[in-house]
């Protein structure tokens, strides 16, 4: 075959093209700002925070299980999350239906309690408050573990104070 014929087109870069370029150029931008460098805007000011943690449901011949001075550790990867400064607990709660009446109504739990967990450590201000990097909030699931406690579902963060 004589490729004489057919010419040969040359390629060329145009307007389109760089448009394209530069689009994915700002996809993997946001990216990598999302999933790697969001987070670490950090203030540098280091604040000492208490935070408590409430742990529903545990049964009570381990509620005396924690101690003030415990350090508290985050049980899936292992962050230092700060030293029990108190603790307390209170009959745990819940609430049941009543079918016959479509009500419902809070009893308690036989043998078991909620555990109030108060907890101090250092943190920096960021986005959230980091301690060592694992971020704290009100609301967040945290799964701790203490020298002689390991509630299997952690228990959430309730309450978060700036102390100085």
């Amino acid at each position: 075959m004589d490729n004489s014929l057919y010419p040969k087109k040359r390629a060329k870069f145009n307007v389109i093209d760089t448009l394209i370029v530069l689009l994915i150029l700002l996809v993997v931008a946001a990216v990598v700002y999302v999933f790697f460098l969001d987070g670490l805007e950090d203030t540098g000011d280091i604040k000492t925070i208490q935070y408590t943690i409430l742990v529903r449901a545990v049964p009570n011949e381990y509620v005396d299980n924690v101690k003030r001075g415990d350090h508290v550790v985050d049980s899936e990867q292992h962050y230092q999350l700060g030293t029990v400064v108190d603790y307390r607990y209170e009959p745990a709660k819940k609430e049941t239906e009543d079918l016959e009446n479509g009500s419902t109504a809070l009893t308690t739990y036989e043998n078991k309690s909620d555990l109030y967990i108060t907890i101090e450590a250092e943190a920096t201000l960021g986005t959230q408050f980091s301690i060592g990097g694992y971020e704290i909030g009100v609301g967040k699931t945290v799964y701790v573990r203490l020298p002689n406690l390991l509630p299997p579902d952690g228990g959430y963060c309730k309450t978060l104070t700036v102390i100085d």
